[in-house]
């Protein structure tokens, strides 16, 4: 079995790379946790880039929210706003 990974309520991950990161396990969200990145520039320099070898289990409350963290305004990309599939 692999390694799990829970994020708590009022707890924050925080991805600071691009790179991928392997979860060996599953990746439990709880009501009031959050997953993000760091905020971005002038470049995509910070990404939500998983890989999950178990479940997802993101629970009623909690979220993965990556708004206002994309490119900052006149730069490219979406004006600093990211959504879903972006990535």
């Amino acid at each position: 079995a692999g390694k799990n990974i829970t994020i708590n309520s009022g707890a924050t991950l925080e991805q600071h790379t691009p790179n991928q990161i392997n979860i060996s396990g599953d990746l439990v969200i709880h009501s009031g946790g959050l997953v993000t990145h760091s905020p971005n520039s002038t470049a995509a320099n910070y990404k939500v880039n998983m890989a999950i070898n178990g479940s997802l289990d993101l629970q009623a409350g909690a979220s993965i929210n990556v708004n206002g963290k994309g490119y900052t305004g006149g730069t490219g990309g979406s004006g600093g706003k990211r959504v879903a599939g972006d990535y």
